[in-house]
């Protein structure tokens, strides 16, 4: 059983960049579509959310268009395997 991202993925991305904010959009195998943010501050934290679900809205009514057709399974990207240490 896979779990979708979550608050505290961004946090730990946030924390390990030392980033002021950070946005994580899941495109999951099983279709659905999972998005986390993270704020430094309570008030960045409140922008990110809020533009973070804009941005939901627009791709789930179509406003915004998937990054890859759907039908076609593609490999990974090399930068992508190299960040998680995968094989490529």
């Amino acid at each position: 059983m896979s779990r979708h991202i979550r608050v505290s993925d961004a946090r730990a991305v946030g924390k390990f960049t030392d980033a002021d904010g950070v946005v994580i959009i899941e495109f999951a195998k099983d279709g659905q579509l999972a998005m986390a943010s993270y704020g430094r501050s309570r008030y960045r934290c409140q922008q990110l959310g809020q533009w973070l679900d804009k941005r939901m809205d627009e791709l789930q009514s179509g406003l915004i268009e998937s990054p890859w057709d759907e039908r076609v399974e593609q490999p990974r990207c090399k930068q992508t395997a190299d960040m998680f240490g995968e094989q490529s």
